[in-house]
């Protein structure tokens, strides 16, 4: 008994076809502008196949979601991969995508409440002033309260003769081309602008606009200070040996020099002072060695030489006479 009665509760479900999880009740999601949003819808029972379903969204009716214009290429559904998961991607959302939807299947619906956030630009009042340096760069800032919402349209404007100009995304001013970069890489929500490699002429009014919204900048630039350096005393380039070029000799200092010269000459004075003493004494030794030698010389050759007296008479007065003296003279002669 009991196997028929779980029999007959399972052919009462199946029958029923998909039966959607909170039914009738309200869920409420939140997006932002340029993301994703998924609405959820799902049977609670995973049923061999789901006969029918829809998504619809409320604009003083309820329209077709799937067959609409508007939401072409946006959509992406889930039950391919899993029949009972109904659930709906929306992406790249739009400030008219918030309302109401509705999952329906054959006999159950469920309610989704759709929130979509926009980017409100912070500091909508007032002029901001911001100042930069010639040659360098510049940010001007500009993001929504909520980073992660992208905004719509956005555009960049400067004040040029009494006429605003937009630089970003045209570059109605070719100044500024390849020189204004939007810093929303991390942060959609962030749409700063960076100015490069300022100039003079980038001085002014700017503003940044997000839909009706605008943000005022007064910019001014410096102009770049000229840095006076002073040279520090160069030290004499070391020297380099050319194999060429015979090597280079150090010049001498002028004092050492004269310092040379004057011990030279007093060296040579002092060397001519010793020549005449030395010259001042070999003269007398030569004198006195003369006077010594003679008698040995004769004796030497006396060997070789044979003396005769030869006897000269010579008359002598009477006077001298009575003293007679006899005067011997002697010649030498040499014997070969």
């Amino acid at each position: 008994m009991k196997v028929y009665l779980f029999h007959f509760i399972f052919m009462l479900n199946f029958s029923k076809g998909c039966v959607v999880s909170k039914v009738d009740l309200m869920t409420k999601i939140t997006g932002y502008t340029g993301g994703s949003a998924l609405l959820p819808c799902s049977c609670t029972q995973a049923p061999s196949k789901v006969n029918t379903f829809t998504w619809s969204y409320h604009s003083h009716q309820w329209f077709h979601m799937l067959e609409d214009e508007k939401y072409r290429g946006r959509l992406v559904l889930f039950n391919q991969s899993s029949s009972a998961n109904l659930s709906l991607l929306i992406s790249g959302l739009r400030t008219e995508d918030a309302g109401v939807y509705k999952c329906m299947s054959e006999s159950t619906t469920t309610f989704i409440e759709l929130t979509v956030q926009s980017c409100n630009l912070v500091r909508t009042e007032g002029t901001i002033d911001v100042s930069g340096q010639a040659g360098e760069s510049v940010l001007l800032p500009c993001f929504c309260s909520e980073l992660q919402a992208t905004p719509e349209h956005t555009h960049w404007m400067y004040l040029l003769e009494n006429v605003y100009k937009e630089i970003y995304p045209k570059e109605q001013i070719g100044r500024y081309k390849n020189r204004v970069e939007l810093m929303n890489g991390f942060s959609p929500g962030n749409v700063s602008l960076l100015i490069t490699d300022l100039t003079m002429d980038d001085q002014g009014i700017y503003y940044c606009a997000v839909s009706s919204q605008i943000v005022s900048f007064d910019l001014l630039v410096h102009e770049k200070p000229h840095v006076h350096t002073t040279k520090s005393p160069s030290l004499p380039p070391s020297p380099t040996l050319d194999p060429k070029s015979p090597p280079k000799t150090q010049n001498t200092p002028p004092y050492i020099i004269i310092l040379l010269g004057v011990f030279l000459c007093g060296f040579l004075l002092v060397l001519q002072v010793f020549i005449v003493w030395r010259c001042k004494a070999c003269r007398k030794w030569q004198k006195t060695s003369s006077v010594c030698e003679g008698p040995k010389i004769e004796a030497e050759d006396q060997d070789g030489v044979m003396y005769s007296a030869v006897v000269h008479g010579k008359s002598i007065s009477a006077a001298a006479q009575t003293h007679p003296v006899e005067l011997t003279e002697y010649a030498s002669i040499r014997v070969k």
